[in-house]
């Protein structure tokens, strides 16, 4: 178990001593130890988790579905469905969560 020494700011692996905090087991990488708790940081795992699938969703989406010469051969409605799905990648990291990671469909 590790152990924190509120003086030093140090983390040991050893034996306690005389005014040491006990730190419970790490719930996840994305956890950081502040104000003698686990806190999630959820921007690490936005940047960690997200943002790199959600990317390269928004390239593809733009390399291959929303190129130029695909895009004049849309009907207004394929148009606004596609449009409707690179804003809803873009917005998705306000409202995700990891107990709720879903990302949008992709229009047919």
């Amino acid at each position: 178990m590790p152990y924190l020494n509120p003086n030093t700011g140090f983390i040991h692996y050893g034996d306690k001593q005389l005014d040491e905090i006990e730190i419970p087991e790490r719930p996840t990488i994305f956890h950081k130890w502040i104000n003698d708790k686990w806190e999630f940081d959820r921007e690490l795992w936005l940047n960690t988790e997200v943002r790199p699938k959600r990317n390269a969703l928004l390239d593809r989406t733009d390399i291959e579905f929303c190129c130029a010469e695909k895009w004049e051969s849309y009907t207004p409605a394929e148009k606004q469905a596609w449009k409707d799905y690179k804003k809803a990648l873009k917005d998705m990291t306000k409202t995700v969560t990891p107990e709720n990671l879903v990302f949008p469909v992709r229009p047919v």
